[in-house]
């Protein structure tokens, strides 16, 4: 029996073609087509929007190809531009590793900083003006009369749409709205407003659950040991470059979402305590005064 052919609307089908078709116009309008294909991915890295690995993925007959990977949680919280930066950043990435100099294991450095800047995304550490554009963890913000903005804009004239987002993403499409890398951009608000931004009411609950009843604290700290085939991320592998965020609340479950299930009591004293500039928390006794390094603002209790 011959297998039929997968249908076009398949959410698999519908997602995959449409950051395909959007690698393809970049690579066209800002690469000047010469980045070679890669295969693009979905992940849910933890704090992650993306990542570049080169030579990632190997064929059958021996051809290699590099790997982009995108996180699907913030496709819902974030304005479809920020993901779009997202894979333009990654693609910086690739051709830096084809046709430049790439730094060492996870250093972003000047070459692939200039490179960025010129088709208009401006790499900075904290993803606002004034960062530093080198590092080991870097962000962006996008540039307003760049080119990728530019070529953004009319590429979201057309239809593109990725068309699919999490029910239950792990952070909420306000704080969605408040780290978006579009905030600086005199544009139509509406390529400013996350596209899931209404399906909010879907938000998982801050607290996590295991099968076995077992309780973890939203920072995955536990007094019980994780199921054998959980891991917890580690850091950078080997030739990839990830652009991360610090996220002010994530709701996550380790299993599906029971209502029925009220959040373990915390019977610590221990507070957080969370920078309102560039979102870098600590967890600490009562009546901490903290001051953040990079920012010099005091720390804010949350909860």
């Amino acid at each position: 029996m011959n297998p039929q052919p997968y249908p076009q609307n398949a959410p698999t089908t519908q997602v995959h073609q449409a950051l395909q078709f959007a690698y393809d116009f970049f690579n066209r309008h800002l690469f000047v087509g010469q980045l070679p294909p890669c295969l693009i991915s979905l992940q849910r890295k933890a704090k992650t929007q993306g990542y570049f690995s080169f030579r990632r993925f190997i064929s059958e007959d021996g051809r290699y190809t590099d790997e982009i990977a995108l996180n699907p949680e913030f496709f819902g919280v974030l304005p479809v531009l920020d993901t779009l930066s997202t894979l333009v950043h990654e693609m910086c990435h690739l051709w830096q590793q084809h046709f430049g100099s790439p730094g060492r294991r996870g250093y972003h450095n000047k070459e692939w900083a200039d490179k960025m800047e010129a088709i208009g995304l401006m790499p900075s550490d904290t993803h606002k003006p004034g960062g530093k554009r080198t590092g080991e963890h870097m962000g962006d913000y996008i540039l307003e009369h760049g080119l990728f903005i530019q070529m953004a804009r009319h590429l979201l004239e057309t239809e593109f749409s990725i068309h699919w987002y999490d029910v239950y993403p792990p952070y909420s499409a306000s704080f969605g709205q408040a780290i978006t890398h579009t905030y600086l951009l005199n544009i139509d608000q509406s390529l400013k407003r996350p596209p899931a931004l209404e399906v909010e009411r879907g938000m998982r609950p801050l607290y996590q659950v295991k099968p076995n009843n077992q309780h973890i604290d939203i920072n995955g700290e536990s007094n019980t040991k994780l199921p054998e085939n959980t891991s917890h991320e580690t850091g950078i592998l080997y030739h990839e470059w990830v652009s991360t965020l610090d996220p002010a609340a994530p709701h996550r479950l380790l299993n599906e979402y029971n209502p029925s299930v009220m959040p373990l009591e915390n019977r610590s004293n221990r507070l957080k305590y969370q920078c309102p500039s560039c979102l870098n928390a600590v967890w600490g006794k009562p009546n901490l005064n903290i001051i953040c390094g990079d920012c010099s603002v005091h720390f804010e209790v949350v909860n």
